[in-house]
């Protein structure tokens, strides 16, 4: 089962994406801070996810900032990362921190699972 993990302090978000993306198939870990996020991107745990959503406004460190953590990390490098956000320029922003895609808020739950399906392949 692929497993994508969310990222986002918005728990209305985070639920309403879990519900979806389970009645896709995909397995959901979901974690509303940096810190937590931690643990479940270890590539060497069998919990590693194969995409990661994540938010860009967060609490304690911005989500840009995470996200190229992840990059330049050789064991998170290749995990996709879909960047989400409300602002206007979602797609800059998610390019200048190495993003492989982006979302913005408020989306459609089509795009959604179109973009999830482009990085790691459909449930179906």
């Amino acid at each position: 089962m692929k497993k994508i993990l969310i990222i986002d302090d918005d728990t209305a978000l985070i639920e309403g994406l879990q519900i979806i993306l389970e009645d896709e198939g995909y397995s959901v870990v979901a974690v509303t801070d940096c810190q937590s996020m931690l643990d479940v991107v270890s590539v060497t745990s069998k919990q590693a996810p194969q995409l990661i959503m994540l938010d860009f406004r967060l609490p304690f460190k911005d989500g840009g900032e995470v996200a190229k953590d992840l990059k330049r990390d050789k064991q998170t490098k290749k995990i996709p990362i879909i960047m989400m956000s409300a602002s206007h320029n979602t797609k800059m922003i998610a390019e200048e921190v190495g993003a492989d895609d982006f979302l913005e808020k408020p989306f459609d739950m089509d795009d959604v699972l179109r973009c999830i399906a482009r990085h790691v392949g459909s449930t179906s």
